[in-house]
């Protein structure tokens, strides 16, 4: 893809953006930027403005984006770094559950359970895989 003008495109928006004090604006940006850089497998610039969008989201108290920043940490630094992954997608749990953001639910606890599948610990795997069910069956997924 065209990942170099796409990134100059959103360094321009985050400009304005931060001009304008538009904090949800920067957020969503900051996030699009990181994943740039993630599908362009440069994980350490990715994780940086999946960061910046953290740090912004936390003090704008946008659980919301923090949830969405959580899971892009967790999923870049996943394998690199299970507990944190883990610890990272247990607190985006806990926000889509304070949010009811039911879709969320089913896809962070299989976050989870393939974390622990990972390290070999099939029962919590177990546990979590099974709540992901049970939300998958409320939202008939």
């Amino acid at each position: 893809g065209k990942f170099d003008e796409a990134l100059e495109c959103c360094h321009k928006a985050a400009l304005l953006a931060e001009n304008l004090s538009k904090e949800d604006m920067l957020i969503q940006i900051n996030i699009c930027i990181g994943n740039i850089y993630f599908e362009t497998k440069n994980n350490e610039e990715a994780v940086s403005y999946y960061n910046k969008a953290l740090d912004l989201s936390l003090k704008t108290r946008n659980n919301r984006f923090t949830a969405i920043c959580y899971t892009c940490i967790a999923n870049t630094i996943n394998y690199d770094s299970v507990q944190y992954a883990i610890s990272l997608y247990k607190k985006t749990l806990a926000l889509d559950k304070i949010n009811k953001h039911d879709y969320g639910l089913h896809a962070t606890c299989n976050n989870i359970a393939a974390m622990y599948l990972f390290e070999g610990k099939y029962d919590s795997a177990l546990i979590y895989l099974d709540e992901a069910i049970k939300y998958a069956v409320k939202n008939h997924d």
